[in-house]
């Protein structure tokens, strides 16, 4: 009497099943560093929305009141929609803030110079979720 036996046996199982777990193994890492990089770049893509954002508020602040003093810095603190400065941060001397309008990932907190035209400069700082991004002389936020 012949039998058919079809199949695979327990040892052809398990090779498979290891295979499969040093497979998991290796591509696991490499997703997730995908995954966090892929992050940094949207926050840090958010971030200099928040600056042009600002810069944007600054201008029609200016061009709405003539007397608006641009000041030397202003900061962004816990995601709020203004932007503060102190007497010290101001070129006349005097404490301020102006609502700023921006969408997307607000930011944990940001501290924004600025030159004399009202462009954001180099120095300028925006904390987000995956961390902080600093403006190079260029007016940038480079990858890291």
């Amino acid at each position: 009497m012949k039998r058919n036996q079809k199949g695979f046996t327990l040892i052809e199982l398990l090779a498979v099943i290891v295979i499969l777990a040093v497979i998991a193994l290796i591509a696991t890492p490499l997703i997730m560093n995908v995954i966090n990089n892929a992050k940094k770049g949207a926050d840090r893509d958010a971030a200099y929305g928040v600056v042009k954002a600002v810069e944007t508020s600054a201008m029609q602040q200016m061009a709405l009141d003539p007397t608006f003093q641009l000041p030397k810095e202003c900061t962004i603190a816990g995601g709020a929609n203004a932007c503060t400065w102190t007497a010290a941060q101001s070129n006349n001397g005097a404490a301020g803030s102006m609502r700023v309008d921006y969408k997307g990932t607000k930011p944990k907190s940001a501290t924004i110079k600025f030159d004399a035209n009202g462009t954001a400069t180099s120095g300028t700082t925006v904390t987000m979720a995956s961390g902080t991004f600093t403006m190079n002389a260029d007016g940038v936020f480079p990858a890291e």
